[in-house]
């Protein structure tokens, strides 16, 4: 499975920033099963120019007009 670099930095023991520019299905689990570890826990914060924050699984909002101007850009639309 070839994919983009991705960008990880340590925030504290055993918690980590993982920003990834193309994901591929459970990566990030691969990823660190290649080291003998698990993941505990993963949240996802953005997709694109989006940001995600509180939202609850299946909780739904509005865009914010330059959310969608920028999706729509990113889309060539």
């Amino acid at each position: 499975m070839n994919v983009q670099p991705c960008k990880v930095t340590r925030l504290s023991s055993g918690t980590f920033s993982i920003v990834l520019t193309e994901g591929k299905n459970r990566q990030i689990r691969r990823m660190v099963e290649t080291l003998d570890k698990r993941v505990k826990k993963l949240k996802r914060i953005r997709i694109e120019n989006i940001e995600l924050r509180k939202q609850e699984v299946g909780e739904l909002r509005p865009l914010k007009p330059h959310e969608k101007e920028a999706l729509l850009s990113i889309l060539d639309l």
